[in-house]
């Protein structure tokens, strides 16, 4: 039995309707290579970018708080000490300074525990974060306690009066980039890591340089 002939235009439908559908394929194909494209884009996490990698991985350690940063203040303002560098020790003029009968030792800076503790100046009696130590020959080792201090940063100010001796002031800058390995270490300097005019009873010594000792 002889086969029945495809009707040319059936033929024609087909092909167009072929060419229609690789067309629909293509189209689908490009749609879909933009949408993946612009999901890497927005999810860096799965580019292989590695600036995009780094990126990712800093983000968390930038927003960690430094565990060393202190904001404290007493209610009247009197007593403050911002800031994030350990800077307890003894820091020791490195020549002699003296006024009457007194000499200067040492300018004693406390721990960052130790600045939290204070709330009032009934936290400054007997001991103080920011003293003045002077002696003499006949009254020994004296402790300069504080009306007033102010440690932000690198600056220290301090105020302060004793009976026998009079009254105390200092304003000096420390050498932050100096200090930071000797605290680490508990190790004394032999090279200057602050400086600050300081004055003893009405008389001025400006400039003076202090080396820094841990303590005992």
């Amino acid at each position: 039995m002889a086969g029945k002939k495809m009707h040319p235009g059936c033929l024609i439908a087909l092909i167009v309707g072929g060419l229609l559908g690789l067309l629909v394929l293509v189209h689908l194909a490009i749609a879909l290579y933009f949408l993946k494209s612009k999901f890497e884009i927005r999810n860096p996490e799965l580019s292989d970018d590695s600036s995009a990698k780094a990126s990712i991985s800093r983000a968390p350690v930038a927003a960690l708080a430094d565990p060393l940063q202190v904001n404290a203040r007493s209610a009247d303002g009197a007593f403050v000490r911002e800031g994030s560098d350990q800077l307890f020790g003894y820091y020791r003029p490195m020549a002699p300074i003296v006024s009457g009968v007194y000499r200067i030792e040492d300018i004693v800076l406390g721990s960052q525990d130790e600045f939290v503790s204070v709330k009032s100046a009934d936290d400054v009696i007997g001991w103080a974060p920011v003293r003045v130590v002077v002696s003499s020959a006949e009254r020994g080792r004296l402790n300069v306690m504080p009306a007033s201090y102010s440690v932000i940063d690198d600056k220290v100010i301090f105020t302060g009066r004793q009976d026998q001796v009079g009254e105390v002031t200092f304003a000096g800058t420390v050498r932050l980039d100096k200090i930071q390995p000797y605290v680490e270490e508990g190790k004394a300097s032999t090279e200057v890591v602050m400086t600050g005019d300081l004055t003893i009873n009405g008389a001025s010594h400006n400039g003076v340089q202090f080396t820094y000792h841990p303590g005992n």
